[in-house]
Order: structure tokens, then C-alpha cells, then sequence
């Protein structure tokens, strides 16, 4: 009767049993051998995580330093008379302004 309205007719499969629907277990190392084995390849993982980490953020710091040198090298021009140059310093408050809006 679903079938002649255009519903979907639930099917009768039989339920799974809880052999099917669980997943295998991860076999648990059996002796000490491969249990210190797991431990060292764990302790490796890390620490290579930790090392790749360090690394971006050595770079990170080294690309802002160098921005901020570069910044710090166009603030400081001065004219002939003493003044400092005005060109520099409108044109880094601008970027500031749409570093903001974006």
C-alpha cells in the first residue's frame, strides 16, 4: 500500500548481530618487544610534530621581523631640512585601514 502512495517500504533484513556491528579491536601488542616498539615510534611522532611546529613558527617570526624592518627602514627617512618624509607613514596607515576592513 506505501508502495501505490510513493512512500518507501521499509526493508525486512534481519538485524546484524554484535559480531557484524562492532568493529575489530586493534590487536594489543603481546610482548615487550613490540609494546616498547609502539612507545618509541609514539614518542618519534611527537617529537617530530614538536619540531615541525618550532619550525613554522621560527619562520613565522623571521617573515614578521623582516616586515618590520623593512617598515621600520621607510619611518625613518627624513628631508633635507630634518623632517620626516610623509609618503612612507600615509601609505602604512592605509594598508592598516584595509588590513582592518578585510
Amino acid at each position: 500500500m506505501l508502495e501505490k502512495e510513493g512512500e518507501s517500504v521499509p526493508s525486512k533484513e534481519q538485524p546484524k548481530s554484535d559480531d557484524e556491528n562492532q568493529s575489530k579491536p586493534q590487536d594489543k601488542p603481546k610482548n615487550f618487544a613490540e609494546r616498547t616498539k609502539l612507545i618509541k615510534e609514539r614518542k618519534q611522532r611527537k617529537q617530530n610534530e614538536r619540531q615541525e611546529m618550532v619550525k613554522k613558527s621560527l619562520e613565522e617570526r623571521q617573515e614578521k621581523d623582516h616586515i618590520r624592518q623593512k617598515h621600520r627602514k621607510q619611518m625613518s627617512k627624513h628631508t633635507n631640512k630634518g623632517q620626516p618624509v610623509m609618503g612612507p607613514r600615509i601609505n602604512r596607515l592605509l594598508d592598516k585601514i584595509r588590513q582592518s576592513d578585510s
